[in-house]
């Protein structure tokens, strides 16, 4: 059975105006457990979309979409967004920030200190928890908003473009620090990049959507090994990857 089973969605902004826009139309698509699949795809192709329809962020015309066959509105989803800097609460010190997504939890407020820093130190994870996130860097922030998804061990995690204002020195990075948090807190995660480079090197599968309303014009198992290091991105095997995912991008982008 997969973890992710998205039937027949259907998707329209603006609908009841005179210039509705159909997104989706019919789309369905399964992802297995405790994978990471990355979906590419130009601007405005619906993959932001396709990640709020999951999250249930926003609502849509018609379709299922179900998570260990329980509806996506009954199963705990992390998602983190682009702007990750925003989606902290600059009012909380690092702990407390961590600390509220564990509100389900019957520990106390200092139990669930000891809970988080536990966590943290068992996955070598170090931040300032003391501080507040304005008073943290860049890549704290980034790191912060990571630890807060993946402690409260979603069914499934959503990134949209979570790397994409770092430089290329740090995404290499960051891509280690993601499949190292991903290994020891398993669990399916859906991403979304421009980088093809990037969906390929961290990812189990990678799908290409293109169009409107969006098809899937490629879907490709990565069968590289892990962990992934930075000297995969020279061997044959990526380059043969690199070229078939591109190859079902260029179809996508739209003649002028």
């Amino acid at each position: 059975m997969p973890n992710l089973a998205i039937t027949n969605l259907t998707k329209i902004y603006n609908a009841q105006s005179k210039n509705p826009q159909l997104v989706f139309d019919n789309f369905s698509l399964e992802i297995k457990s405790n994978i990471i699949v990355a979906v590419v795809g130009v601007n405005g192709c619906g993959k932001t979309t396709l990640l709020n329809c999951l999250a249930d962020l926003i609502p849509f015309e018609l379709g299922r979409i179900k998570i260990d066959d329980k509806d996506n509105q009954n199963t705990k989803i992390g998602f983190v967004f682009q702007n990750y800097r925003e989606s902290l609460l600059p009012w909380l010190k690092n702990i407390d920030n961590v600390a509220c997504t564990l509100e389900q939890s019957t520990l106390s407020k200092l139990e669930k200190h000891v809970y988080i820093k536990n966590w943290a130190v068992e996955r070598n994870i170090v931040l300032p928890w003391g501080s507040y996130p304005y008073q943290c860097s860049g890549g704290q922030q980034q790191l912060l908003a990571l630890v807060r998804e993946f402690i409260n061990q979603p069914k499934l995690l959503l990134m949209d473009e979570p790397f994409t204002a770092l430089d290329y020195e740090k995404r290499l990075a960051w891509r280690q620090q993601l499949e190292l948090l991903w290994q020891k807190c398993p669990t399916t995660i859906i991403l979304v990049s421009h980088d093809i480079e990037e969906a390929i090197y961290l990812a189990d599968e990678v799908i290409v959507l293109g169009n409107q309303p969006t098809k899937i014009f490629g879907h490709y198992t990565i069968d590289l090994p892990r962990p992934r290091v930075p000297v995969l991105l020279q061997s044959e095997k990526f380059s043969e990857l690199y070229r078939k995912v591109s190859q079902s991008f260029l179809q996508t982008i739209p003649v002028l």
